[in-house]
Parts: C-alpha cells; structure tokens; sequence
C-alpha cells in the first residue's frame, strides 16, 4: 500500500514531525483539558483502578493491565493519587497508541489521510472518555499498536531493529486481556508472508528476540499458578456464563451499540447514542469495499478486530470492550476517506483547483467531527445528571 521506509513515518521528514505535532496539540487538549476537575469524582470503577494499582503486591498478584497500573503507582507512590494522576496514566497510554495509530495509516494510506484518520478516532467520543477514565480499558487499542508494528516489519530494510521492537510491544500487549486472541488470527492470516519476511534473518536473532515476549511473559505465569483467574481474564474467559440466549441479546445489542443506540445507559455514553456516527459509518462503508478490491488479507484483520470487540462486549455484558472495534472501524474510515480522495483525483488528474477543494472538504468533514466530539465529551456529557451522580468519589 505503501512504499518501502527505514524510519518511522512521523519521523522520516520534517513535514511528518509538524503533522505528528498538531496532531498532538489538538489531542492535548482534548484529553487533557480539566482532567481532573471535570467531574466532581471518580467513579466506581475509577477507585476501584486506584485501588488495584495501590502497591506492587496487588500488581504481581493480578498483572492484568499491568502497563497501566505500573504507571499509576508510580504517581501514587509519589503522593500524586488524585483525579487528575490516575486519569493521567490512561492518557499517556491513549497518546502513545494514537501515535501508532497514526503509524499504521501512515504506512498504508499517506499523510494526509493519516492525519485526518488518526483524528477520526482520536476525536470518537466514547474514546475521549476511556482515554480521560482512571480505568485501564484504553489499553484495548493495544492490538494497533502490534499491527503497526508489524506493517513497520513487513516494508522497513531494517528487519533486525523492527523485529525487535515487534517482539518489545508484544510482550507489553500480552497484559491486555484479548491480545492473544488477535495474535493467533494475525498469525494465521499473516504466516506465509510472516514466514518469507524472517526467512532471510539469520535464525539466532529471530529465536534471540523472541524470547523477549517469553521474559514478559513470567510475571503472567507466577500470578496465574497463584490465582487461576488471572489465565481466565487474560483470555477474555468469564468467571459465571449467562445463559445462551441473553449472551446472544447482549451480543446483538453490542453490536447494535455502534451504529444504532445501546442497550441500556453507560456511564460513558449519553443517554443511549451509538459509539460511531454517520460521517464514521459511510466512508467505513467506501472503505470496507476497497479494502476488499484490494487488501483482502487486512481486511480479514480488521474485520476479526472488530468482531472479537462486540462479542467479548456481549459475553461481558459491558460496552467498555467495544474499544476493541473501534480501530478497526476507524481504519475502515481512513480506507473510505484515501478510496474517496483518489477517485476524485481521477476525474481532476491535473487541475489543482478542484484537488484543493477535495483537502479542503475532508479537513472540513473531520474538523466538524472533532468539534462534535469535544462538545460531547467536555461540555454534554459531565452536564448529564448520570454523570453527576456518577462520579461522586473523592
């Protein structure tokens, strides 16, 4: 999709790094703004994250999430166990993985449609929200993170560095809850190409490296003979199974979650809106059918990504696992936009006149986006009364 590149992308040229830097900017404010003041509390689900991460003893006995609740014990054993700290940990997670976000498009799409892409999830209220929560759930994006690096991997002549830094963010990712389940289809969809990519790396720096995963991997295991429960949430096993037809309704409905209304109200949704809107939705549409002209193998990806978001959500029965969906969605998005974009550049090869129109409509589209995402997240949402009664914990 792409071009071969030894460097990042968004550090490659000089124009990569402004793009990278308003990105951020604009990000910056929107998680950070009144992180912790907001809301007049945390939550339930916000204390009981605090309290996980409170000493390194109840880390090693439950290491799920354990990126996140390191970095919120870090600011807890500094004296910093307020609002602002431990929502501050969910936000420098929720920056780094949308620079790899940023990445991905980067290296399948172009800058431009990169930009307005990454924007497009980053301004996607029900992730604005997880990313300014005390809870550990933004680290579901964690999947993006391994797909860029891997796509790194398959174009960069630079197969030793990429392959060990593939090897160093798996084995952060195996804290999440899911990763595996993304690996497994990654691999067997990738293995071939995955194959013919290692085959002319000399074999003691192939096996070498990836026996850094493994050395994440012991933390896992020493908690997990301790308490069984640890395996279980890892793999997205619930402890108690509702019955099959509720689990079927909850699935459905989690699915309908994202185009349509939830269910019931989340404390992370206003009212009963779907996750994505109709911008997100239509040129996910343009995008599901060029990905499919032309990157089936991707496609196949993404479409286990988002599948594996809304049946964890309906076994689960809680909306916070559709964060799982949302990139793929989103990548979706970015396809539609770059399969838009280029159409319109074959009618208008070579009049500047109607290429700048195109820019400037798509920087419009997705700017509306972002207000409408900023106004939800920062202004309707903490005014709701669910809110309010909410997040009441000091």
């Amino acid at each position: 999709m792409s071009k071969v590149t030894n460097k990042w992308p968004f550090l490659s040229r000089q124009g990569g790094l402004i793009t990278v830097l308003f990105l951020l900017s604009v990000v910056l404010f929107l998680y950070t703004w009144r992180l912790g003041t907001l809301t007049t509390g945390l939550s339930q689900a916000e204390s009981a994250s605090r309290q996980s991460s409170s000493s390194l003893d109840n880390i090693i006995s439950d290491p799920t999430f354990a990126p996140h609740k390191l970095v919120q014990l870090g600011f807890q054993s500094a004296g910093q166990s307020g609002a602002f700290w431990m929502r501050l940990s969910s936000v420098l997670f929720a920056l780094a993985l949308l620079l790899f976000f940023y990445t991905l498009l980067r290296l399948w799409f172009g800058r431009l449609v990169s930009l307005l892409g990454t924007m497009l999830l980053a301004g996607t209220p029900f992730i604005i929200l997880s990313a300014r929560s005390a809870t550990p759930y933004i680290l579901l994006l964690t999947p993006i993170a391994l797909l860029a690096s891997y796509v790194w991997f398959s174009k960069t002549d630079k197969k030793t560095l990429a392959w060990f830094t593939l090897m160093v963010v798996l084995g952060v990712a195996l804290y999440t809850p899911g990763t595996i389940y993304f690996v497994l289809l990654g691999s067997l969809i990738f293995r071939k190409k995955l194959v013919h990519l290692l085959a002319p790396m000399r074999s003691w720096v192939v096996i070498s490296l990836f026996a850094i995963p493994l050395l994440f991997m012991a933390p896992i295991v020493m908690a997990s003979i301790e308490n069984p429960s640890v395996v279980k949430s890892l793999m997205l096993i619930p402890s108690e199974l509702a019955n099959s037809t509720e689990v079927m309704k909850s699935t459905a409905w989690a699915g309908l979650s994202l185009f349509w209304m939830t269910r019931d109200s989340h404390s992370l949704v206003i009212g009963r809106l779907p996750m994505l809107n109709a911008l997100q939705i239509v040129l996910g549409l343009f995008g599901l059918y060029a990905m499919w002209t032309r990157a089936r193998r991707e496609l196949y990806l993404l479409i286990g990504m988002f599948v594996l978001g809304i049946i964890t959500a309906g076994v689960f029965n809680n909306l916070l696992y559709l964060i799982l969906s949302l990139p793929a969605a989103c990548i979706l998005s970015a396809a539609g936009l770059r399969y838009l974009y280029k159409e319109w550049r074959t009618v208008f090869p070579l009049n500047p006149l109607p290429k700048a129109l195109a820019v400037l409509l798509m920087v419009t589209v997705v700017g509306l986006h972002l207000l409408i995402g900023t106004r939800y997240s920062l202004v309707a949402w903490p005014s709701t009364l669910a809110t309010r009664s909410t997040y009441v914990i000091k």
